[in-house]
């Protein structure tokens, strides 16, 4: 049985990774779409991925990088912690 992966799931996903990243006392995190698709497991679901990071994105995150799509593997996010 496969479990289906949904935005929120893969918002709570990446916000483990905010949670390890500021025990670590972090103040940034950059996170890859294709790092993300891949953790999960998931297969062609980077616009999803891509839409669930843009969600999380506050005024003073900064896009680093974006492909020419918008949804590529290469789309990254530098998230500033804490959250």
């Amino acid at each position: 049985m496969r479990v289906e992966i949904n935005s929120e799931a893969i918002r709570r996903f990446i916000g483990e990774w905010f949670k390890q990243a500021e025990c670590l006392g972090r103040s940034v995190l950059a996170v890859k779409a294709g790092d993300v698709h891949k953790a999960l497991g998931l297969r062609n679901r980077m616009p999803q991925v891509v839409s669930a990071m843009r969600t999380l994105m506050r005024d003073n995150d900064i896009l680093a990088k974006a492909p020419p799509s918008g949804q590529g593997s290469d789309f990254i996010v530098v998230y500033r912690l804490p959250r």
